[in-house]
């Protein structure tokens, strides 16, 4: 027999038992205090305050977020409070073993969040940090709350209960005056504190205020990690890149993650990929209802002047819609191919982009974009800058290709080394401007390109190592190290974050960002020397851009198509290559330790065991991320441009 206030009558603990009598008497008693007297009026007022407090905590994300949030606690409380009320009626005759094995169950809260807490304290970022803190106060304050309504026998259910606004009522009037006496001692402390404050010779140092750094973020279109210097290549291609890198620090192995331009600086910009943000070819942007913020709008809502000074027409603002958030957006294209005015050199672009450094707001901290074409086909030869001088390091390459291939790669290389030789100059303008202390640079590609390689030109819809494998350095004088080289993979959807961390989040750690990003962030490897954990770097390519259809007629057409799922679907895990190309029902897999230049690709069928297991794993992430489409903004005239360029036929 129970009495009223849920204890057993033979068992029945003081009439005011203290906390310590209350958990004494949990554990000796489990299922009589968390099954058989589960509280309903408790459960109820706690979630009650439980989804308040997620749905403040959420708001700044947004009310859709801040409803989502508290609508979850909400369910998740009544799905538990579904499953006591059960096991009350269900469980009453049945031994005491089963009964305690049950009350640990109804504890199983409390393990689910222990292991959350463990999961993101071993990633370690910030915001997570400040997840935990807030889940591990809800959960306290909850249980708190329901030992406090065990202590005072408040909010009484079966027998001898009264209302539930009567419950209330008298549990106001018990937290008020429980409050009421500590407010009292407080009033007291800070009278005491005022009075002895003049004698506190010690005074707080403040937090030291660090001012956000500008960014210059250079992309060099079609650059191939390999055919730089300071990535190993045989000729001196790239003196001002590699005295870039030996001042900061280079990834060894970063990849992008597909291999067409437009998409590729789209996934740089959002941390997405192109299935998510939808624009997987060029000339097709984000589409205009998406909710993902792009780097450069970020960094222009807290206070950055935004500038982009862009070499090519995928990236012209009327196709990539990119020109919304800078405020400026320079695509005077000055170079015609083909009657065409379709891009510009190195020697163009480059004065442009140090007159805005010159003439800017230098009150405001600024992101620069600068995009190069130059090493992107129809390469032209440089004749002034043909690289020629030995670097040092073996050519991986010397036994495969005839002439026609190696007067390919010097004219290739020639314009690397225009580019490179160009670069100095936007260098330099930091030096003179007394900018580069407080300058990240950032410098990588959306791309490489086949040479003849595999009997293969360009990049296209291809996922060869030349066309994935991408230079990337950045360089922060005083604050990042120089010289360092990280050899864990990192995928180019990294940036955005670290960018942002490196910026907004270390100048003002208690900044929100509205935005979720798909890539990790790099600025603890960068500031702290954390170890990155390895993960998978994903990839996609989808079919060549023979045509562009209407987007009308795609929605009739009833077999897939070819923008529906990539030509080139794989992932690079462990130093292990996997390349899945659907329509021929192959699987190609590189050991890349031992064949960096996949020479012996080991060629899987659909019988593969193998091949079953990874292709099922890599059509599971693709149609978890494939989120959008985009919206075609094609014209005539756009695929006159695109034609002269090699990107329609």
């Amino acid at each position: 027999m129970l009495s009223s206030e849920g204890y057993p009558r033979d068992v029945a603990p003081p009439s005011s038992p203290t906390l310590g009598e209350a958990l004494r008497y949990l554990v000796t008693h489990p299922y009589e205090l968390l099954i058989k007297q589960w509280n309903w009026k408790a459960a109820l007022l706690s979630s009650l305050l439980r989804g308040g407090l997620y749905f403040s905590v959420n708001l700044k994300m947004g009310w859709e977020a801040a409803v989502a949030a508290m609508l979850t606690e909400w369910s998740y409380r009544a799905v538990t409070a579904g499953a006591l009320a059960s096991s009350t009626q269900s469980l009453r005759r049945v031994t005491p073993t089963w009964q305690g094995v049950t009350a640990v169950v109804v504890l199983i809260p409390l393990v689910s969040h222990t292991l959350e807490y463990f999961v993101h304290w071993m990633r370690g970022t910030a915001a997570l940090n400040a997840s935990i803190a807030a889940s591990i106060t809800f959960t306290v304050v909850s249980y708190a709350f329901q030992f406090f309504i065990m202590r005072e026998n408040i909010l009484i259910t079966g027998p001898g209960s009264s209302s539930l606004a009567r419950d209330f009522a008298r549990l106001s009037r018990t937290v008020f005056g429980i409050i009421a006496a500590p407010f009292r001692v407080l009033l007291c402390a800070l009278f005491i504190s005022a009075c002895l404050l003049p004698l506190v010779h010690a005074e707080p140092q403040a937090a030291p205020s660090v001012a956000p750094p500008n960014v210059l973020f250079i992309t060099i279109d079609t650059l191939r990690a390999d055919h730089l210097s300071s990535y190993g290549y045989h000729l001196k291609t790239s003196p001002n890149i590699d005295r870039l890198a030996s001042e900061g620090v280079r990834y060894e192995n970063a990849y992008t993650v597909t291999s067409r331009t437009g998409p590729s600086h789209y996934s740089m910009f959002t941390s997405r990929y192109p299935q998510e943000h939808g624009a997987k070819l060029n000339g097709y942007s984000v589409a205009s209802n998406s909710k993902f913020l792009f780097l450069p709008q970020i960094l222009r809502r807290f206070g950055y002047e935004t500038g982009a000074f862009i070499s090519a027409w995928p990236l012209t603002g009327r196709l990539t819609q990119l020109n919304r958030w800078f405020d400026t957006y320079d695509e005077e294209l000055s170079r015609t191919y083909q009657y065409i005015n379709s891009s510009r050199w190195a020697e163009d672009v480059t004065p442009k982009a140090i007159s805005w450094l010159k003439e800017r707001d230098k009150d405001d901290p600024f992101f620069l974009w600068v995009h190069y074409f130059d090493p992107h086909s129809p390469y032209d030869f440089r004749e002034e800058f043909e690289a020629t001088e030995p670097s040092g390091h073996p050519d991986r390459w010397a036994a495969s290709g005839g002439r026609e291939r190696t007067e390919l790669i010097r004219t290739y290389d020639s314009e690397v080394r225009y580019t490179d030789h160009h670069l100095r100059s936007l260098f330099a303008a930091l030096d003179d401007l007394e900018i580069a202390e407080s300058t990240l640079v950032v410098l990588t590609a959306d791309h490489g390109e086949c040479l003849g390689e595999y009997g293969f030109r360009g990049h296209g819809s291809q996922t060869y190592e030349n066309i994935l494998h991408v230079p990337l350095i950045m360089r922060w004088p005083g604050t990042l190290p120089a010289g360092k080289v990280v050899t864990q993979p990192v995928s180019l959807i990294d940036m955005a974050p670290t960018i942002v961390d490196l910026t907004i989040r270390r100048s003002n750690p208690e900044e929100k960002i509205p935005s979720t990003f798909a890539g990790r962030s790099l600025a603890a490897n960068l500031l702290e020397d954390r170890e990155l954990l390895a993960q998978p770097i994903h990839f996609a390519a989808y079919a060549g851009q023979k045509w562009i259809a209407p987007k009308w007629i795609s929605w009739m057409w009833l077999w897939r198509g070819e923008l529906d799922f990539p030509l080139h679907l794989g992932r690079i895990f462990q130093g292990r290559k996997i390349t899945w190309t659907e329509d021929e029902y192959k699987l190609r897999v590189v050991d890349l330790k031992g064949d960096p230049l996949e020479l012996k690709p080991e060629v899987l069928d659909d019988d593969s065991t193998v091949y079953q297991k990874e292709t099922a794993r890599l059509a599971r992430w693709y149609e978890s991320t494939a989120l959008t489409e985009g919206e075609s903004r094609i014209t005539e005239t756009d695929k006159d441009a695109l034609r002269s360029l090699g990107y329609l036929q």
